[in-house]
């Protein structure tokens, strides 16, 4: 009897590996989080393009604003780039797109990426503000932690001066701001 038991049980594993393919829960995790090239190569919302959108491609992306100063809209992906849990539940990428347009200003946005067997598409934004500077990025425990400098009203356009760490979490399609807290080393 206890044979026949531990035969039936070989029998289920053998026949649960098959029809996963074979795969195991950490690579069909593994699968979720986008690729590099994935990251330098798709679509990202803007808040800054017309269109509400830009197209990477290789890391970049360029748009014509047609004003009279020739003005061109360029889109970077920054080396801030990294994987993970954004929430409790989704996994995937958390990166720093850099956007210069025109009259000095260079805008920084958080944009997180999932990826599902549609490919990897961006689902959320947060704006990180004009001419900051980052300092850091690290990703655990379901959240984004950015250390950056930011304008105070004295400040140049030039030289922020007031350190501070934004943590931010995924809920649903939005990038939420948990806290912003002064920091010092």
């Amino acid at each position: 009897m206890m044979q026949s038991v531990l035969s039936l049980m070989l029998m289920l594993a053998v026949a649960m590996l098959v029809g996963c393919g074979g795969r195991s829960a950490g690579n069909d995790a593994a699968q979720l989080i986008p690729a590099v090239s994935e990251l330098e190569n798709m679509v990202y919302l803007s808040n800054i393009a017309d269109s509400g959108f830009v197209r990477l491609v290789n890391g970049s992306y360029q748009q014509p604003v047609y004003d009279r100063a020739g003005t061109v809209l360029v889109t970077t992906l920054t080396t801030f780039r990294l994987t993970g849990h954004l929430n409790n539940i989704r996994q995937g990428a958390a990166v720093v797109l850099r956007t210069a347009g025109g009259a000095g200003s260079v805008y920084f946005d958080l944009a997180a990426v999932v990826k599902d067997t549609a490919g990897a598409r961006n689902i959320a934004l947060a704006s990180l503000g004009d001419r900051v500077k980052i300092r850091s990025m690290t990703m655990d425990d379901g959240t984004v932690r950015i250390q950056m400098a930011v304008h105070t009203p004295e400040d140049a356009p030039c030289c922020p001066s007031s350190e501070v760490m934004n943590v931010y979490t995924l809920r649903g399609d939005k990038l939420a701001l948990l806290s912003s807290e002064p920091f010092e080393e």
